[in-house]
């Protein structure tokens, strides 16, 4: 995908991640915080709808897309069943984000300060429908603005297309880009080879390739201050 360039009033830009990243996830993964079931309900029951069939049939064809698409379930209906993948995500994705997250005390004061200094953007391979739903409950939605790419199109971290160009698109240099996430593979491997600036936020995992390693979120100001990007 190419990019056109684009106009920032500032030179400074922070990438973020945001499952794991911005909230956890209640019960401290995706799949214990029952939105892993909720997920693969709701696509049972799209699966039902879409093409006329009973929930053993459903579970039967998405058990065979899986084997060849693992979770790439919107792209395996859209290419074996001609579904378009926004009906699957606004069907599938469009939960109450409430139920499934917990949110960083003070998240929204944290990026309104970065915000002040750096250009904030969203980079997630969830669906934006999901994204919507999150920003919301979090109320941080305003300081993304229309800086968010989701994972609804062809472009993801996961495949390893996503952080490709970003540089070129904001006119910013990549020694002034930080790429903030939790998975090491998507959000920070990636942003490495391009030269960006990597933040890893875990509470277990080491990294040898992440410039800085923290906790959660609310310590993303000390780390910033690491990279003396005046």
């Amino acid at each position: 995908m190419e990019y056109t360039k684009k106009k920032l009033l500032k030179d400074k830009l922070i990438i973020f991640d945001m499952d794991g990243t911005l909230y956890n996830f209640k019960g401290g993964s995706f799949e214990k915080s029952g939105l892993k079931k909720r997920i693969a309900e709701n696509a049972n029951s799209f699966v039902q709808i879409k093409l006329n069939k009973t929930k053993d049939e459903a579970s039967k064809i998405l058990k065979v897309l899986r084997t060849e698409y693992g979770d790439n379930i919107s792209i395996a209906l859209e290419e074996k069943f001609n579904l378009l993948r926004k009906d699957y995500f606004d069907y599938v994705w469009d939960v109450e984000a409430n139920i499934f997250i917990e949110t960083h005390k003070d998240l929204n004061n944290i990026l309104s300060k970065l915000d002040k200094e750096f250009k904030l953007i969203l980079i997630s391979d969830a669906p934006q429908i999901w994204i919507d739903n999150v920003l919301g409950q979090l109320g941080i939605a305003y300081l993304f603005e229309k800086e968010i790419f989701s994972g609804d199109g062809n472009n993801r971290k996961s495949f390893g297309n996503r952080f490709n160009s970003i540089s070129q698109y904001y006119n910013i240099l990549p020694e002034r880009i930080i790429s903030v996430g939790d998975q090491e593979n998507t959000d920070i491997i990636p942003a490495c080879n391009l030269g960006f600036k990597t933040i890893l936020i875990s509470k277990q995992k080491q990294s040898s390739v992440a410039d800085v390693r923290i906790e959660d979120v609310t310590k993303i100001e000390d780390a910033i201050k690491l990279f003396n990007i005046s």
